[in-house]
């Protein structure tokens, strides 16, 4: 007898939340901070109106963007389709219709997620499988939600999952005080340095 699965995501950023969230505001704090030690110190005699730290930390956060976006290998941020196909112990997932992973259920070794419980309609997990990291983020989709959270229940009932709080981190945090679980596989669990 065969089993067949598939979970369907729909436009999905690929960018942990946390991560995002710093390389928007830090840019611009630093513009900010940096613009108001050199009002303050260097040029103390010369008076500059409240909007002149605001204007440089725009111009750097914006600067820094941009050469960034230039320097990036050009790896997508956002996905219309993910689809995660489990058919008996073979596991696929595709991305905008590409295969990003085709191997063995087994190869699954962990999912950090939300708390099922969380009330917010949101998605933001990390899958940890063979040796890549795929990050998903979607806010107010309660189908993205429902699908995610039927993903995590079908892996941690077929792999016999164990749970565990995830360690605070700047990338998987998203600053709201929501909780995350780490479902892990004992048999392929994820080992951290």
């Amino acid at each position: 007898m065969t089993e067949s699965k598939e979970f369907k995501l729909t436009d999905v950023g690929l960018q942990q939340a946390g991560r995002a969230i710093l390389l928007t505001w830090l840019p611009f704090m630093i513009g900010f901070i940096g613009s108001m030690v050199y009002a303050l110190l260097i040029t103390p005699q010369v008076t500059r109106g409240v909007f002149f730290p605001l204007k440089i930390a725009a111009v750097f956060s914006t600067a820094c963007y941009g050469i960034s976006r230039l320097l990036s290998n050009r790896k997508k941020t956002l996905a219309n389709k993910v689809l995660f196909k489990i058919d008996n112990e073979q596991f696929i997932v595709e991305i905008d219709d590409e295969k990003v992973f085709d191997g063995k259920l087994q190869d699954l070794k962990a999912i950090r997620t939300l708390d099922p419980i969380n009330k917010k309609n949101s998605v933001q997990c990390q899958i940890y499988i063979g040796d890549m990291i795929i990050s998903l983020a979607s806010n107010l989709d309660f189908m993205n939600k429902l699908n995610m959270d039927d993903f995590t229940k079908y892996c941690e009932k077929k792999l016999h999952m164990a749970i565990k709080p995830v360690p605070f981190s700047i990338y998987t945090s998203n600053f709201q005080g929501i909780k995350y679980l780490e479902y892990y596989n004992p048999k392929n669990p994820l080992v951290t340095k």
